[in-house]
């Protein structure tokens, strides 16, 4: 029921300036505020931001205070949620005092506005100054093209207690809006999916340089990438060009949980939390989101102890798959980039990057079937890709389509970023291929991009592993040799496989 109730502040009430949030298509939402600052939020002087990092109301001599989200479009979604943390001490009757309200069109100003309650499902003791969480579902008949979120404190000059809140969240999905606006690649029917990409900078805490988004801006990145997710349906997500800060890997889990409306995903720990470096030696790194319904990770993840450029963003992982217990090791890697410098001081450092890999994967891996993936910012034929094939991997995604790319300069599209298999993994591959959703060679694409890089999946059907007693009399890493003239992986079991990964007597 709507109650066309006028929310009148004892200050003079201003028509805010209101940025607005575009859904377009019913592209889901996922917005998030109160984090760090007001930022976008509107206040009408009463509220204000906290250096503890929450925002507060309090007036006294009584009075009402009004702090309002910008303007969401969330016409034709299927379901909205808004959660938040808050305390309050002090106040005469919470759930009277400090209250949530919403409007489905806004008019300009608070006034001209008709507003309805939404009840606050949790508040806290009123006696203490602890945050607990408020979770509430949002009815589809009180949200429209036009839709603000406000909140609303009011005190008495005999009771003027104090209200704080912090980390607000606004998720809208599109259940009905899942195909892709390309297709998906061919992966096979593997049971396990693998999803890698390179996200161009996805920063959240940095606010200079490279990453250096607006609000609008991080929160439209933040909702391509989820529909990405949620299109690919893997079970192992790998990036790289994230932040170094631990709050990037939780945010991404947050987004996709709440768009998929579940609680699987989960991101790997790494410990890394570093400052801004003009330099972007340490802005960098990778990392790893999975689902604990599908795998769990075998050890932690560990780097490869390069101490160059981009030192952050070789990581190692293995991985086990809950239905069979069968395991891999999967390697996310972002090699140094072509631009700034001399190009042979470019080549010379993925070298490294590259040797520095092939000599730490085998004692630092945990199960001897190795993924090697990621931005390795060259193609076939070059110098640090050769040591990685001399080394016994193979590419997959041109193995499954000689023409593949993931990435275009100049309307010409090369594959820079890879997807090598040691002959044991290789085996156990069901197909690999590029989704065309991001790079410019697409043009059609252009409302879906989000990075400079293409992402790319893996289909998986993990084999049998050594046994116990095969495991303590032989060396866990693969052997090559000759065999009528051609190179042959013997695994640790006395299989055989080629150096395309198929399996020979």
């Amino acid at each position: 029921m709507r109650n066309n109730l006028l929310l009148v502040a004892s200050v003079v009430l201003l028509a805010f300036s209101i940025t607005h949030v575009q859904a377009s298509d019913c592209q889901p939402v996922n917005v998030s505020y109160l984090q760090s600052g007001l930022g976008d939020m509107n206040s009408d002087g009463i509220w204000v931001w906290d250096s503890h990092n929450y925002v507060k109301a309090r007036v006294q001599g009584g009075g009402v205070g009004l702090l309002c989200t910008p303007e969401l479009d969330l016409s034709g979604v299927d379901a909205v949620s808004l959660s938040f943390e808050h305390t309050h001490n002090y106040a005469n009757n919470p759930s009277e005092d400090y209250t949530l309200w919403v409007t489905d069109n806004y008019l300009g100003t608070y006034e001209a506005s008709q507003w309805t309650q939404l009840p606050i499902t949790q508040y806290a003791t009123n006696s203490d100054w602890n945050f607990v969480n408020a979770t509430i579902t949002v009815p589809l008949s009180d949200v429209g093209e036009k839709t603000v979120f406000c909140f609303r404190y009011t005190s008495t000059a005999e009771k003027n207690g104090t209200w704080e809140l912090r980390n607000l969240h606004i998720v809208a999905t599109c259940e009905g809006k899942v195909a892709p606006p390309v297709d998906l690649p061919d992966v096979g029917s593997g049971r396990l999916k693998v999803f890698v990409q390179n996200l161009q900078n996805y920063y959240i805490t940095y606010n200079t340089g490279r990453g250096n988004y607006t609000r609008e801006e991080f929160a439209e990145k933040t909702h391509k990438i989820m529909d990405a997710m949620l299109w690919a349906d893997a079970d192992i997500y790998a990036f790289c060009e994230l932040e170094a800060q631990d709050i990037i890997l939780r945010q991404l889990v947050d987004s996709i949980n709440k768009q998929a409306n579940i609680t699987n995903y989960v991101y790997v720990a790494d410990g890394i939390n570093e400052a801004w470096d003009e330099q972007y030696n340490n802005n960098l790194k990778s990392g790893f989101i999975y689902r604990k319904d599908k795998v769990k990770t075998i050890g932690s993840s560990t780097g490869a102890y390069y101490s160059g450029y981009y030192s952050r963003t070789m990581r190692i992982q293995t991985f086990e798959e809950l239905s069979t217990g069968e395991q891999f090791t999967l390697s996310m890697n972002h090699f140094k980039s072509k631009a700034g410098g001399a190009e042979d001081q470019g080549n010379s450092q993925r070298v490294t990057n590259a040797t520095t890999l092939i000599n730490n994967l085998p004692g630092k891996a945990k199960d001897e079937d190795i993924l090697i993936v990621g931005d390795l910012n060259c193609e076939v034929g070059e110098e640090p890709l050769n040591l990685i094939e001399n080394a016994g991997y193979v590419e997959q995604l041109l193995k499954y389509d000689a023409n593949a790319y993931s990435y275009c300069y100049q309307g010409n599209g090369s594959l820079i970023d890879h997807v090598y298999a040691n002959a044991t993994m290789a085996a156990q591959i069901t197909g690999a291929g590029v989704f065309h959703i991001s790079s410019t060679c697409e043009l059609a694409n252009a409302d879906y991009r989000y990075s400079d890089h293409d992402p790319y999946m893996v289909g998986i059907n993990l084999g049998s592993h050594p046994t116990g007693c095969e495991q303590a009399t032989a060396t866990r890493t693969a052997i090559k040799r000759m065999q009528n003239g051609q190179l042959i992986i013997v695994r640790p079991d006395g299989t055989r496989y080629n150096v395309i990964g198929l399996r020979v007597e």
